[in-house]
């Protein structure tokens, strides 16, 4: 794993890269901090970028116009970070009378990293500054959720490298720290020691999107869902053992769950919309989970399903409508006009904004699964093709909604 770059909640924390080429005598030079990770600085600034020059000049995340000593702080240096390759995993056997036990369910519990790093200066007070900046971009806002960070697996080469090493964790906050571990002055310049622990209550690592679908993918058509198919009952084989003519008693009764009060109960007309993912297009070696934006444009939009079917063959996606088929399904009754879904299978939240996008005006919408039921997120862990179908009552409906889905890996360790 790299340790050269860590982004928290879209700011930058460590970058060795910038430090490289702050320090006095550059890369090599008698005050460097080393050459580790040749061609970080372009995976992450971009192909076109020119080059790091000075923190004013570039305007470094710590710069502070009202803090003088703010210019002479070089920046953060990622030495080494434990918690990335260690599985989450565990089980909780209950042990049988008759020996033995029963293994239980595996469960992932959160994910601890540690990193070690070294803050670089020019002076002794802008080594004071950049401490008391780091610490303050670590606690970040007091949010029971934690944000997001971005780091790289491997030491990318390049821009299109970059873009396939980063990985991305969520509801990540401050643990422990950051403690100072030692300071010492070398070359003209100071160098401080120090450690921190990053808790994520989300404990797998994610890729950017490896699969991005928008309008132009999907092919549209109208038609007509039929009362009865909206609250079919799926059919499941029994086990072969059960003697038709003597059934099993029945089980003692579930407790109610909630559902969609707004559940349709009659048939309506539907614009569809289905995309394609081809077999080999989903990746084998980890899970996928989906992120799925939908706009409404200039009208509300009622009864949205999405719903996810394995196609394995490649069969044509039109003859998927049967809902006892799907893999994976979310149901919402109503969005508001101007709004943006977005159903997010990585921190497993749903976001309505009913500012169009800009984020001014938030709220967390519940979604169901089938007939208006209990919905559970979609993990997609043994398909290697799809079919992902959206409907939603045409009738009052815009003709501008806009469907976007993201395919998003996700890992265990690193």
């Amino acid at each position: 794993m790299d340790t050269n770059w860590l982004v928290l909640g879209g700011a930058e924390v460590v970058n060795t890269a910038r430090v490289q080429a702050y320090t006095l005598g550059g890369c090599g030079g008698g005050a460097s901090v080393g050459c580790a990770c040749p061609g970080l600085d372009q995976a992450i600034e971009g192909v076109d970028f020119a080059g790091y020059v000075d923190p004013e000049t570039d305007q470094a995340p710590w710069i502070d116009p009202a803090v003088p000593e703010s210019a002479e702080f070089l920046g953060v240096v990622g030495l080494e970070s434990t918690g990335l390759g260690k599985g989450t995993g565990t089980r909780t056997p209950t042990e049988l009378a008759v020996g033995g036990a029963n293994i239980g369910n595996l469960r992932h519990s959160h994910r601890e990293v540690t990193y070690k790093v070294t803050l670089v200066a020019s002076s002794e007070a802008g080594l004071s500054y950049g401490a008391a900046w780091l610490a303050s971009q670590l606690e970040g806002e007091d949010d029971c959720w934690g944000t997001s960070a971005c780091l790289f697996a491997w030491c990318p080469t390049g821009e299109e490298e970059g873009d396939r090493a980063v990985r991305h964790l969520y509801d990540v906050g401050l643990l422990e720290g950051p403690d100072q571990i030692q300071i010492r002055r070398a070359g003209g310049a100071w160098y401080q020691e120090t450690d921190f622990t990053l808790a994520a209550g989300n404990p797998w690592l994610y890729t950017d999107p490896y699969v991005r679908l928008g309008p132009a993918d999907g092919r549209r058509s109208v038609v007509r869902v039929p009362a009865g198919g909206l609250t079919a009952v799926c059919e499941n084989e029994g086990p072969c053992r059960t003697d038709p003519d003597c059934p099993p008693p029945p089980l003692p009764p579930l407790p109610p769950q909630p559902v969609d009060p707004c559940w349709p109960m009659t048939g309506f007309q539907a614009q569809r919309t289905v995309f394609s993912i081809p077999p080999g297009g989903v990746a084998m070696a980890y899970d996928t989970v989906p992120v799925v934006r939908v706009m409404t444009g200039d009208s509300p939009l009622r009864r949205l399903s999405v719903r996810f079917y394995n196609n394995p063959t490649g069969s044509d996606c039109d003859r998927f409508l049967d809902r006892c088929l799907a893999c994976g399904e979310a149901n919402i009754a109503y969005l508001p006009a101007g709004s943006q879904l977005t159903l997010d299978g990585r921190r497993q939240r749903t976001i309505l904004d009913c500012s169009g996008g800009r984020g001014l005006a938030l709220s967390e919408p519940v979604p169901f699964g089938p007939n208006g039921g209990l919905f559970s997120w979609p993990v997609i862990s043994c398909a290697n093709g799809l079919c992902i179908e959206v409907l939603w009552e045409r009738a009052g409906a815009s003709e501008h909604v806009r469907v976007e889905i993201d395919m998003v890996a996700r890992q265990a360790v690193m």
